[in-house]
């Protein structure tokens, strides 16, 4: 016969309350708003004891609007990897922690603005609007009301949604792939008026790449059409001129596929980061009016492929197919073909299989090798135009680089005694 049941303890829960004042406001929220606002009074030019002159009653009044950080989210019906979302969520909130708002450097962030300085706005201009307090309380409150409306206030807000759109739009390069898809984003302002809180909402949308198969050498080969994002728009695709690549007065536009095989090649010489090799499509085509996207190489027209650094770190080598740009392979700086490469081997009198033994095709041998204990290589890479590769930044963790540069013990002693020039006299004297 079973035995009476036993009771069971009560367990306290491991989350406890947050502590609030009576209108259900937590107190942490309230000591982190005031503080704000501060620094927002601050930044107009108004005394920051100001919001310490209003009443309680009034200074409650004022944490009726809230405003929050700007957040994104997936669009329905359209595949967006859930992934994607949180780790854009995390570079937005990185950026507006970092980020200075206006140029007083008193510490003053995006983040700041957003939660405190925008909230702070909307309620003066909402409770003198519709005159929801004293008017002794709403005289105090006239010249924050005042100051932020001055030209000067209103460009800075100005300047701050133009550099987070372009920011917003690199992201959306940072993870489109042309092999793959596109991601786009649609911007709204969401009002959520049971809450009384609203914020800037980016909609992310998805957008599949376009393939195309062309015969090359008597062999079927697939190539993706290249594209960028440059808005809140569906993906631009590129084209380019014909009169620009063979130097006539055509305008007739060309549109741009890359190869499977040239796009492994870059992976395989960028071997950086995807994001790294995704945003370079962006600086690479997206450029200013008046540049030249396609240069003469070596008697060879090619395209020069920039970093985010806005460095260049190679060319695309195309061929016309069908009325097609097709791009064919990616060349690194140091391969003989190109000019950066071509001087580099002279100087260093080295064959393109010793450059590539080496790593000197490879990207990250420039990000992570210690290239200053080497004299010799140092100058050779000056000379040839190839040393701007070592000044990449090292430290972004956005694109996984390392944080400090490593010697290689071996190359140091391949070049210790390693003399370029009288290998070349005595290559010379040899063939006299």
């Amino acid at each position: 016969m079973a035995g009476p049941k036993k009771k069971r303890k009560k367990t306290q829960s491991q989350f406890r309350k947050v502590p609030t004042n009576k209108n259900g406001i937590p107190n942490s929220y309230i000591k982190m708003y005031e503080g704000i606002v501060r620094k927002h009074l601050r930044f107009l030019g108004v005394d920051p004891d100001l919001y310490d002159k209003l009443n309680k009653k009034s200074r409650m009044r004022m944490l009726y609007l809230k405003s929050t950080l700007p957040v994104f989210i997936a669009k329905e019906g359209y595949a967006v990897p859930r992934v994607y979302i949180k780790y854009l969520n995390q570079h937005i909130a990185k950026t507006l922690q970092t980020n200075e708002y206006g140029y007083d450097n008193i510490g003053y962030t995006y983040e700041d603005y957003y939660l405190g300085g925008m909230s702070f706005d909307f309620n003066v201009k909402y409770m003198t609007q519709y005159n929801l307090l004293p008017p002794d309380q709403l005289e105090l409150l006239r010249p924050a009301l005042e100051a932020a409306q001055d030209p000067r206030i209103m460009e800075i807000n100005k300047q701050m949604a133009i550099d987070l759109r372009v920011y917003i739009v690199k992201l959306m390069n940072a993870y489109s792939q042309i092999n793959y898809r596109y991601y786009c984003f649609d911007a709204d302002f969401i009002e959520d008026r049971h809450r009384a809180r609203f914020c800037d909402c980016y909609y992310i949308y998805s957008q599949e790449g376009d393939r195309k198969v062309f015969n090359i050498d008597n062999i079927s080969r697939t190539a993706m059409r290249v594209g960028t994002v440059v808005s809140s728009v569906p993906t631009m695709w590129i084209n380019l001129e014909r009169g620009k690549i063979h130097g006539s007065r055509s305008t007739e536009l060309l549109p741009v596929y890359m190869q499977g095989h040239a796009l492994q090649r870059m992976k395989e010489r960028m071997n950086i980061s995807a994001i790294y090799r995704n945003l370079s499509f962006f600086y690479t085509f997206f450029k200013e009016k008046g540049t030249d996207l396609v240069c003469d190489i070596l008697g060879r027209k090619m395209i020069p492929v920039f970093s985010p650094d806005c460095f260049v770190v190679g060319y695309f080598a195309f061929s016309i197919i069908d009325n097609c740009v097709v791009i064919k392979s990616f060349l690194p700086l140091s391969s003989p073909v190109t000019p950066e490469g071509d001087k580099l081997r002279k100087a260093l009198n080295l064959e393109k299989d010793d450059l590539t033994y080496w790593g000197m095709d490879k990207l990250r041998f420039y990000v992570e090798t210690d290239l200053e204990r080497i004299p010799i290589l140092k100058k050779a890479l000056e000379e040839a135009g190839i040393w701007h590769l070592t000044k990449i930044r090292s430290s972004d963790s956005e694109y996984d680089l390392p944080a400090e540069r490593k010697a290689n013990l071996l190359l140091e002693k391949f070049f210790e005694n390693y003399h370029p020039e009288k290998i070349m006299e005595e290559a010379e004297d040899s063939t006299v």
